[in-house]
């Protein structure tokens, strides 16, 4: 088996203590009755990091990055990422919600799915 990270970004009710922050969870182990002798790599295979955006947070880079992406901001999502968007995406997202729906929108195209109304990316 191999280690999993799960990514979990939050954007909405936040608790102001919360807001951009960043926290790793991963598995620990704890001997209840008995030691065994296990190396960390055999137990240890999934992390979770649960990122909290806050209000406009530019201070670290992920925070301002992700502000980028999901304000659909494609001049800061090339400050971090260094791709030069085509000029006809960056018209189209000026009509988007978010980066998210930018994809979803290019995808659909791409497969003439646009009679469905949800698409999912994975």
């Amino acid at each position: 088996m191999e280690k999993c990270y799960s990514i979990w970004i939050c954007s909405e009710d936040i608790p102001g203590k919360h807001q951009d922050t960043m926290t790793q969870y991963s598995i620990k182990k704890k001997d209840i009755f008995q030691e065994t002798d296990e190396p960390e790599a055999d137990y240890n295979l999934m992390t979770v990091i649960i990122i909290r955006r806050g209000k406009g947070t530019e201070k670290e880079s992920i925070f301002d990055y992700l502000n980028g992406v999901f304000s659909c901001d494609i001049d800061k999502i090339e400050k971090y990422s260094h791709v030069e968007w085509a000029e006809t995406f960056r018209e189209d997202m000026k009509t988007m919600a978010g980066f998210g729906d930018a994809l979803i929108e290019k995808g659909r195209e791409q497969l003439h799915l646009s009679q469905f109304s949800t698409f999912v990316i994975c």
